[in-house]
């Protein structure tokens, strides 16, 4: 419910590319329009500093944080390395 704030952080461009399929594939059903809106309870992606959605990760990795089922279902088919080219893409997004 907070307004959204554009932050200005240092991403990995080539991670933001290849992450831009993936997102439309596996989260934009949910994090609508790259991030910048959530469906239901989703929470806005976009412009959140990169270590906080590291954090964030590793926790729902770690079962520290429950992560949602459906989140879960499509993430289990994601790589290391694709989660964190979202990361990088989310953080990017403006």
């Amino acid at each position: 419910k907070q307004k959204f704030h554009p932050t200005q952080q240092v991403v990995d461009q080539a991670k933001v590319a290849k992450a831009a399929k993936i997102q439309e594939k596996a989260c934009g059903r949910c994090h609508l329009d790259d991030g910048k809106d959530g469906k239901d309870d989703t929470p806005v992606m976009a412009s959140q500093w990169l270590e906080y959605l590291q954090i964030q990760m590793a926790l729902y990795e770690s079962g520290k944080r429950k992560m949602p089922d459906k989140m879960a279902e499509k993430v289990k088919e994601l790589s290391k390395e694709d989660l964190d080219a979202l990361m990088h893409f989310y953080a990017a997004q403006k």
